[in-house]
């Protein structure tokens, strides 16, 4: 798995938000501009929290809809920048599980959802390597709703580790932002 010395609320960041857009990115058509997207409830700020470690990190507020939101409870796994692609997929109303394969290796990877899904909930998810049964990523995550995104934001921005506003969100790995402004 491609690991760099990242802080813990930044690897956050990167393994969620990456995680639920390459996921979304696998079951949805690319958007191509803000004004074809499905209407829907308005956006909702959510926070996002490493849970259960000693030194977790500042919290991370991301500007959601609900395709961006579906992504929270899916994690994709990611090797050296190449994708593992999904052999087998089991949905459960607890989460998910699913073997994938990069190259010649197979790994697994979970997540058990525990809480309110629709306001207070806890991710935790992992990876592990099939062939050696080694534990390659864990962590837990704390989603909370806040409410109403902030004034001007619009869906896929996000506060970053000096609590600045960003662009979040992007397609298939790319710098384009998954939800074009304007």
């Amino acid at each position: 798995m491609h690991v760099r010395q990242l802080s813990i609320a930044t690897a956050l960041a990167i393994a969620v938000l990456a995680g639920g857009m390459l996921w979304l990115s696998s079951v949805l058509r690319p958007l191509v501009n803000a004004a074809q997207r499905t209407p829907g409830p308005p956006p909702e700020l959510w926070s996002i929290k490493v849970w259960g470690e000693p030194n977790p990190g500042r919290v991370i507020e991301i500007c959601v809809d609900d395709k961006l939101r579906s992504g929270f409870t899916s994690l994709a796994a990611d090797f050296g920048g190449t994708p593992c692609l999904i052999a087998s997929l089991q949905r459960h109303d607890w989460g998910q599980n699913y073997k994938c394969n990069v190259g010649y290796r197979e790994f697994g990877v979970s997540t058990t959802v525990s809480g309110a899904r629709d306001h207070d909930f806890i991710a935790r998810s992992s990876v592990t390597d099939l062939d050696t049964a080694k534990t390659l990523y864990a962590r837990a995550l704390r989603f909370q709703r806040l409410g109403r995104c902030p004034k001007g934001w619009p869906v896929g921005d996000a506060t970053n580790q000096q609590g600045r506003r960003v662009v979040a969100a992007y397609m298939d790995g790319s710098k384009a932002p998954a939800y074009p402004h304007g």
